[in-house]
């Protein structure tokens, strides 16, 4: 009897001991591993949150707006200004800038109010050789999409300027205004779509300003090219053809952008 008591006390022995083992051994396996993260967003350990990596920021540009939406091809070529044999003219496209809050030569010298170019890529090129020199200026206003839509709108903004050169004498005290080229004239140089220029020397008592201005619609672009002095300048101008200039503004603008 006693013998089968000892047997049935050292079995219990054994399940208990082997039960303890499996509890200890089944603990050891949910014990989280130090180091190691949850499967959730948290450290289980640390309890900070790892945050999604951020996209690297990019360079930011420190560069000076340029009028890149006008092609160098669009202004007229140095060699071709008139007194360039004098004053050797730079390129006007290395000197391009957006139009801003500047205006046409036009307006300014006939106190016209400062033409509005919203929605147009544009740009001017200033070659100021200061008192007693002749300066240059080139203005470029062209209104993308389709032409002959735009072409209406370029055409409101050259009417807008013709009247302010034509009424100068009218709108700026003292002004003088010689017609070169009578206005709405047709353009010989210009083979396909619509064009307009004229043509004018104004001189202005104020600053004593001597100023030649050559204006054109061609197609959905508006061009401007101006010349003048202050006081009398050292170079006398050579009084080109108005057609020479206007032949060196117009055609190439119906080969940037569709006229």
């Amino acid at each position: 009897m006693a013998g089968e008591q000892l047997k049935l006390t050292r079995a219990v022995s054994i399940v208990l001991t082997a039960g303890a083992m499996v509890a200890g051994l089944t603990a050891c396996q949910k014990a989280p591993v130090p180091g190691t993260p949850s499967p959730d967003a948290s450290s289980a350990i640390t309890g900070v949150t790892h945050p999604a990596t951020s996209p690297a920021a990019g360079p930011v540009s420190t560069t000076a707006p340029r009028a890149a939406a006008v092609p160098t091809a669009a202004w007229v070529h140095s060699n071709r200004l008139p007194l360039n044999d004098a004053a050797h003219w730079p390129n006007l496209a290395d000197s391009a800038e957006p139009l801003g809050n500047n205006t046409f030569q036009t307006s300014s010298l006939c106190a016209g109010t400062p033409t509005q170019v919203g929605g147009s890529e544009n740009a001017r090129a200033l070659i100021d050789r200061g008192a007693g020199n002749w300066s240059v200026q080139q203005v470029l206003v062209h209104y993308p999409g389709d032409p002959w839509t735009m072409g209406q709108t370029a055409h409101a903004m050259f009417n807008e300027l013709q009247n302010t050169l034509k009424g100068c004498q009218n709108s700026s005290s003292g002004a003088s205004l010689t017609l070169t080229t009578p206005p709405n004239s047709a353009c010989p140089s210009v083979e396909r779509g619509g064009c307009n220029q004229v043509a004018a020397e104004v001189h202005s008592p104020q600053g004593d300003v001597t100023a030649h201005i050559y204006l054109a619609a061609v197609g959905s672009t508006v061009t401007e090219l101006s010349l003048w002095s202050t006081g009398t300048p050292t170079a006398q101008w050579p009084e080109p053809a108005d057609e020479d200039v206007f032949a060196a503004m117009n055609p190439q603008l119906c080969s940037v952008w569709e006229c």
